[in-house]
């Protein structure tokens, strides 16, 4: 935990600039964080500050790309690409550009009702079109926020829903105005298909007044909510409020995309309850017409789920489901393996041995010497025991 703060720690090193018409310069931010640079702000009249973070390899790709923006970034965008980066490594979300917002709360009053209508038209109108024409981006746009730059997101999502379906926000304080509009957005079914992660750290940091407000917004939600409006609420008591936003980005983007990480599961009536194999070939349906990517279901969750059978002897049923993506997957040494479980389990040990002399020579053509060594280790021993 300590390494992770302390790379939340460093500055970000940003100078300003000229954008000249057709020219940019760009800065780099510290420790790879990414770029800056400036657009001229017609609706803003002034230069504002954009941030921009990439996907690795992205000029290697013509993948468009889910997005997420971060206002106030100058406190907020090294930790949202951290927590990007270890969400993506671990498979828990997809690869994403984010875009920060720079000087949201130089903009003015971010409570006063026209400020919020300048800042949105600015972000509407010009930033994100100029993100949009600039860099490989899909339909899937996000925005994190944090304390009154949180309330101004929920103000842009009252004035216009369709500009973000997901957001994160740290520490809100739904105010009466908040809750009135949250609520003409239920009653216009306005939130369906979109997704909320909220926290809020105890009464004493945060204020009676958003303590109150958020339990009103969630009972809100509680009684009226859509099914299709996915949100949750997560108290973090041990916090201040000016720490909400590190667990939070960590925890709200990952929600944000439940649907996309591969499935696993602990057992077979965990596995059972979900719907099986069918329910699982459902779940990567879904997740490509959402992320634009193979709905084909993976060898490893395949191997997963193949693995977690034979532990809880559901030999049948392993087998079964080996032998359709063993067509999928040819070259997977891991189903070979797993089906040579199965025939040791069963007795049948010529079949065990045949499939997993397969297993060692798809291993040495892919020079995983180790694995193949293992294989052959197992064929001997297995050899010797039938003698």
């Amino acid at each position: 935990m300590k390494r992770v703060f302390l790379a939340f720690a460093k500055i970000l090193i940003v100078c300003s600039f000229s954008l000249n018409a057709g020219a940019q310069q760009q800065h780099a931010l510290s420790a790879d964080y990414g770029i800056s640079f400036e657009i001229e702000s017609v609706v803003l009249q002034k230069p504002i500050t954009l941030f921009v973070n990439l996907p690795n390899r992205y000029e290697e790709t013509n993948v468009s790309y889910s997005i997420l923006y971060v206002l106030d970034p100058e406190q907020w965008f090294s930790t949202a690409v951290e927590a990007s980066r270890v969400l993506q490594l671990n498979g828990r979300i997809p690869q994403t550009i984010l875009v920060g917002i720079g000087g949201t709360r130089t903009f003015g009053d971010l409570d006063d009702p026209n400020v919020q209508a300048l800042i949105l038209r600015f972000i509407s109108e010009e930033a994100m079109p100029y993100v949009d024409q600039n860099y490989r981006t899909s339909s899937l746009k996000s925005l994190f926020a944090h304390s009154a730059t949180a309330n101004l997101a929920m103000s842009i999502l009252i004035s216009k829903p369709e500009l973000f379906s997901r957001y994160v926000l740290a520490s809100p304080e739904a105010n009466q105005r908040i809750l009135s509009g949250m609520q003409q957005l239920l009653n216009d079914g306005q939130l369906r298909d979109k997704t909320m992660y909220l926290t809020l750290t105890n009464i004493d940091e945060e204020g009676v007044s958003r303590v109150n407000g958020m339990n009103a917004l969630t009972a809100m939600f509680d009684a009226q909510a859509p099914e299709s409006f996915s949100w949750r609420f997560d108290p973090i008591d041990s916090l201040s409020h000016f720490t909400t936003p590190y667990p939070t980005l960590f925890e709200g983007v990952a929600f944000l995309h439940l649907g996309y990480p591969p499935t696993r599961f602990a057992d077979f009536q965990r596995y059972t309850e979900f719907g099986g194999l069918e329910e699982v070939v459902s779940y990567y349906n879904r997740r490509a017409d959402i992320y634009d990517v193979s709905a084909l279901v993976p060898e490893s969750t395949i191997t997963g789920i193949a693995s977690m059978l034979i532990q809880e002897e559901q030999f049948e049923l392993a087998n079964e489901t080996l032998k359709e993506y063993q067509i999928v997957y040819p070259d997977s040494h891991v189903i070979l393996s797993l089906i040579s479980r199965i025939h040791e389990n069963s007795g049948h040990y010529a079949d065990s041995i045949a499939a997993l002399e397969m297993a060692k020579v798809i291993a040495e053509n892919q020079s995983l010497t180790r694995t193949a060594q293992q294989y052959d280790d197992r064929i001997e021993s297995m050899r010797k025991m039938i003698r």
